[in-house]
């Protein structure tokens, strides 16, 4: 699988997860290379271009590869990583039913 299409799954995969959980506060960030803005698609989320900001972001979260997937509580502290898009959405469903 090419990395634009597995991309695209992994954004189709997200954009559902927003729907059914932006009401219980889900937020998603996504970090844009150059090369990338133009795929962006109408992301309905918070989307940054890789500049300082993101370096900084990016070096406070410990990302050391792309793309991750980092889930943070409401005190913006790590509380998973790494996960898949079914790993994430069974987490998402266990921590927002709670």
């Amino acid at each position: 699988m090419t990395y634009m299409l597995a991309c695209k799954r992994q954004h189709t995969m997200l954009r559902n997860l927003y729907t059914n959980y932006k009401s219980s506060g889900l937020e998603i960030i996504t970090i844009w290379s150059a090369q990338e803005k133009d795929s962006q698609n109408n992301l309905p989320w918070i989307q940054i271009l890789n500049n300082e900001l993101s370096k900084t972001l990016t070096h406070d979260l410990a990302v050391d590869r792309v793309p991750d997937t980092i889930l943070l509580d409401t005190n913006r502290r790590v509380i998973a990583r790494g996960l898949t898009m079914h790993e994430l959405e069974a987490k998402l469903a266990q921590l927002l039913k709670e």
